[in-house]
């Protein structure tokens, strides 16, 4: 394709580790007050390669019995009209990621 640069697998990682980060502590020192009584399932859209934030939902769930991580995967190509629909429809998900400038092409200036 014309103009489209391809992605090298390091770039994918950078650009997944720079999305990931801010949930990566999200259960790591946190001691809840109280133990939640009440099960949670938290709906979790990407469209990373699947696996790829596995270790980060997986380490949340055993951290927190009760929580439950839904994972639906995306084509990059269609992440953003899929959120462009759940929100339209009010069925956002709790967690997402997005294409961003590492999955296109960036035009020199």
């Amino acid at each position: 394709m014309i103009g489209q640069k391809r992605i090298d697998r390091r770039r994918l990682l950078k650009g997944s580790a720079l999305a990931a980060s801010p949930l990566a502590g999200i259960g790591a020192g946190a001691r809840p007050m109280l133990a939640a009584q009440e099960d949670v399932t938290v709906r979790w859209w990407e469209h990373f390669p699947e696996g790829l934030n596995q270790s980060i939902r997986d380490g949340y769930m055993e951290a927190n019995p009760n929580v439950t991580i839904e994972l639906t995967l995306y084509p990059p190509n269609e992440m953003n009209q899929a959120l462009q629909l759940a929100y339209q429809s009010e069925q956002m998900p709790d967690i997402t990621t997005t294409p961003g400038a590492a999955g296109t092409s960036i035009e020199n200036l």
